[in-house]
């Protein structure tokens, strides 16, 4: 226990890998924990280990490229936990394949899941509560596979406009990846 103790965490993408890694470390770390994804049995699954440890989670299915989603997930986690502390925006996908053999549909849905996301994450964060803002530390993860296709480089980059990601620093909120 310790570095988390007492705070709500969204980790999006937390039915597997990475996600549940990050979903199941901050519930070890104390942390009261939202796992969201679209493979219920997955995310179901993460939270029974968590609470089975004596943690406290809960899952909720999200498509985190449906902007209309977001609100409900945040209210959701503030009316069960009473706040939002963390974000960790970890939804991705990669799809397995040469960039030349992709077809146009599979880049969107890629890019979507990787970059839509995340940017939803930071947006409605942020216009959601400005006042309790500074204090959600927004993470976000990177994955080999899908940072080379698709990858997160929209969200960082400032080249003539403000990328969301950086942007959020400059107000006190953490941003790590």
């Amino acid at each position: 226990m310790g570095q988390v103790e007492g705070k709500v965490a969204i980790v999006t993408g937390g039915a597997s890998g990475i996600g549940a890694a990050c979903a199941t470390t901050l519930a070890r770390e104390g942390a009261k924990v939202v796992v969201t994804d679209m493979d219920d049995p997955g995310g179901q699954a993460v939270v029974d280990k968590i609470t089975s440890a004596g943690g406290e989670a809960i899952y909720l299915h999200q498509d985190v490229t449906l902007e209309e989603t977001w609100p409900g997930i945040i209210e959701a986690t503030e009316r069960r936990f009473g706040r939002l502390d963390v974000m960790v925006s970890n939804a991705g996908i990669g799809i397995l394949c040469k960039a030349v053999e992709m077809s146009l549909a599979d880049w969107r849905r890629q890019t979507a899941v990787n970059l839509d996301g995340v940017f939803l994450s930071v947006k409605i964060c942020r216009t959601r509560d400005a006042a309790n803002w500074r204090r959600i530390h927004h993470h976000y993860v990177i994955g080999s596979r899908s940072s080379r296709v698709g990858g997160f480089g929209g969200l960082l980059r400032d080249e003539g406009r403000r990328a969301p990601v950086r942007e959020s620093g400059g107000n006190g909120v953490r941003c790590g990846r």
